[in-house]
């Protein structure tokens, strides 16, 4: 009798696993959609080629490397229909307002002031960064920032824009 038990708790457990692996957050699969509202934009995310999303915290030193790298990458590619969101994690929206100033940031900033998104896009360490092709299928997903991640995100949108 307890075998069976034991045997139908590992059934159910493995299923459950299973079925939670279908909506993990991979390579290849659909970006789910933002459901926050950009506060530096009037209007909502165009989306009309490859994607940039970044998830991040103004008062994080590698996030500030990243999001300096990424006003570089948004004008080495202003000719092509690139994308960048980022989603802030900040707790003062002022103080997010006034890094956003000072930071002169001209791409969309959304603000995730109820922390929605670790759970659902599987933050564990700022910054995430997924590149999203056109059709909205995930690239490539990178977490923390140094050189060698701007390289590589570089170079995965020089691939994009080829095709």
């Amino acid at each position: 009798m307890i075998r069976k038990i034991l045997a139908g708790t590992i059934i159910l457990l493995v299923l459950s696993i299973a079925a939670g692996a279908s909506s993990a957050i991979k390579v290849g699969v659909q970006f789910p959609p933002l459901k926050l509202k950009a506060i530096n934009s009037s209007s909502s995310v165009p989306i009309n080629g490859p994607q940039i999303v970044t998830f991040f915290a103004s008062w994080s030193k590698t996030c500030l490397k990243e999001i300096k790298a990424l006003k570089e990458i948004q004008e080495k590619f202003k000719k092509q229909p690139l994308n960048i969101t980022a989603v802030s994690f900040d707790s003062d929206k002022k103080a997010l307002s006034d890094f956003l100033d000072s930071e002169k940031i001209t791409f969309a900033v959304m603000h995730d002031a109820q922390l929605t998104s670790p759970g659902r896009y599987q933050i564990l360490v700022i910054p995430t960064t997924y590149i999203i092709k056109a059709d909205g299928t995930i690239k490539n997903i990178f977490v923390d920032f140094d050189s060698n991640v701007n390289k590589a995100i570089e170079a995965s949108l020089k691939e994009e824009f080829k095709k």
